[in-house]
């Protein structure tokens, strides 16, 4: 649930914010305050503990929030503190010369929106949009900064400030900077606690057995990975492109950058960072939109197939589907709904890897990458020839418009029929 609370000099800013994420996120349950106190908002009255789409917005002037307000959104906060977690409290600051939100929200970052132009409605349903598929992974909506040392150490402290100026949890690995070699048990763990990687692809980032093999953790551990493609002006062809060979196929965002004498990236300027964050939450954003779609569309076939239907990860949209083969056995199928194309091979094989500690990973009769839109078949053949799928006799890739297709293939070979 997201719900809106403003304080009297803002209930018309409010609606007007209100109306926006409505047609932002039609799925989302958006309740917007008229001032009075509702017992259904977040954190508002006796309501449960949060979901991972509950978000309130505080919409405010230059008023206070009513005394009512206080305890639950202070409790809140001090919750989040306890816990290690972000608040899940978001102020929104309506005027120019006044951006620090009222008590007892004084010291959380408020999103400044003193005219609300189109450009800044977009901002707001993008932050929106970026924080809740942040906590869809975790409560610290925790970004990881990866860089490479020798020219993108300056840029990546900046882009890290940055970030936490906007109330995310930025931060990079320094103490890797200094010693030793490169351990992936580690690496894995401090990648798999963040909810987001962002890679600052810089020209030298490519020379980097680090960023390789933190490309490599984020991928086996199914966290979200944005590259920054740092090129300067003059730079074109191959070398304009990525340069970490994982990072091929995904989604990046070019900012031309100037180099110093030593061939380290300058610092970017105000427009730039902006930019920069506009593109990291509308991708955010775009993958929860695409995810959740996509992992609803795949458990309705599922249960209309007589599934069971239960999440494994639900953070990485792992989910077991099991049903009684009719002869004393259980058919169980790893379904990882992936935004991802199969085209790119890293994200499978983190597919055909995974397991969990109570099952092998050969403990599923079919581990199902399922990804939209649709791939033609002739190159879905010669997709799964090139990888050599077929030595894989537990993979399969399909869109969710072939699944209830498979399914009907697989039951009718398990039931003894002849598949079609």
């Amino acid at each position: 649930m997201i719900g809106i609370y403003s304080t009297v000099d803002a209930i018309h800013s409010a609606e007007e914010i209100a109306e926006a994420l409505i047609s932002a996120w039609p799925l989302l349950n958006v309740i917007s305050s008229d001032g009075k106190i509702l017992p259904d908002l977040p954190f508002i009255g006796e309501h449960e503990k949060s979901a991972w789409d509950d978000l309130l917005l505080i919409v405010f002037g230059s008023e206070n929030l009513p005394d009512e307000l206080h305890e639950p959104i202070k409790k809140e906060i001090e919750a989040a503190r306890a816990e290690h977690r972000a608040s899940r409290v978001l102020p929104v600051s309506t005027l120019e010369d006044h951006r620090r939100p009222p008590l007892p929200l004084e010291n959380v970052k408020a999103i400044h929106c003193p005219s609300l132009s189109e450009n800044n409605l977009q901002r707001i349903t993008r932050r929106v949009g970026a924080l809740l598929s942040l906590w869809l992974r975790g409560d610290n909506r925790k970004i990881f900064v990866s860089h490479r040392q020798a020219d993108g150490r300056e840029v990546a402290a900046q882009v890290t400030d940055y970030l936490q100026d906007h109330g995310y949890n930025a931060w990079r690995d320094e103490e890797r900077l200094f010693g030793g070699d490169i351990v992936q048990d580690e690496i894995e763990r401090h990648v798999s606690d963040s909810n987001l990687v962002l890679l600052l692809d810089t020209p030298k980032a490519k020379e980097s057995d680090w960023i390789a093999a933190e490309v490599d953790a984020a991928i086996a551990c199914f966290v979200p990975l944005v590259p920054i493609l740092l090129r300067p002006a003059d730079v074109i062809g191959r070398d304009a492109g990525p340069g970490i060979y994982s990072t091929a196929e995904l989604v990046s965002h070019r900012i031309t950058i100037d180099l110093s004498a030593n061939d380290v990236v300058e610092p970017l300027t105000n427009s730039q960072l902006d930019d920069m964050l506009a593109a990291v939450e509308d991708y955010l954003s775009r993958l929860l939109r695409a995810q959740r779609s996509l992992a609803a569309k795949v458990e309705e076939t599922f249960l209309g197939a007589m599934y069971n239907w239960q999440a494994v990860d639900a953070q990485r949209y792992l989910f077991a589907c099991s049903k009684d083969d009719g002869f004393g056995g259980l058919t169980r199928m790893l379904s990882h709904c992936s935004v991802v194309s199969p085209r790119y091979y890293p994200a499978v094989r983190a597919l055909q890897q995974f397991h969990t500690e109570a099952a092998g990973t050969n403990a599923f009769t079919y581990r199902l990458f399922l990804y939209e839109p649709p791939i033609p078949r002739p190159e879905l053949v010669r997709l799964a020839r090139d990888h050599r799928f077929d030595q894989d006799p537990h993979l399969r890739l399909l869109d969710p418009g072939r699944l209830a297709d498979f399914l009907k293939l697989h039951q009718s070979s398990s039931s003894g029929g002849t598949p079609s």
